[in-house]
């Protein structure tokens, strides 16, 4: 079953330093191709199977019990290797997260 949950947010919660938009789980991962890159980060994490990222030029190899994080406006593009390519995601936003995720970025 694919999941899908939106954060309801009030004007404080806009405030705090971090705070997630979405969650979501796919059981299979369709293609996802994004030339201008998704507004929020988004953090990444490999259930089963692998998949392909592209982002700036390059390839990265997604595989289960990876993450990747990817940037906000950052295009980008990811799909399936091997299926069913299972993950999870969760995306943020707030103004610790330049900070916290700046080593983890592709």
């Amino acid at each position: 079953m694919d999941i899908i949950h939106l954060c309801h947010l009030s004007e404080s919660d806009l405030h705090l330093p971090v705070y997630l938009t979405s969650a979501e789980q796919w059981n299979h991962q369709d293609p996802v191709h994004r030339p201008d890159g998704f507004a929020s980060y988004q953090w990444l994490m490999i259930l089963s199977g692998e998949g392909a990222v592209h982002v700036d030029e390059r390839i990265y190899s997604a595989k289960a019990g990876q993450a990747i994080c990817l940037f906000p406006n950052v295009p980008h593009r990811y799909h399936a290797i091997q299926e069913p390519w299972k993950l999870m995601f969760i995306s943020m936003e707030g103004s610790l997260c330049p900070t916290l995720l700046a080593k983890q970025a592709l």
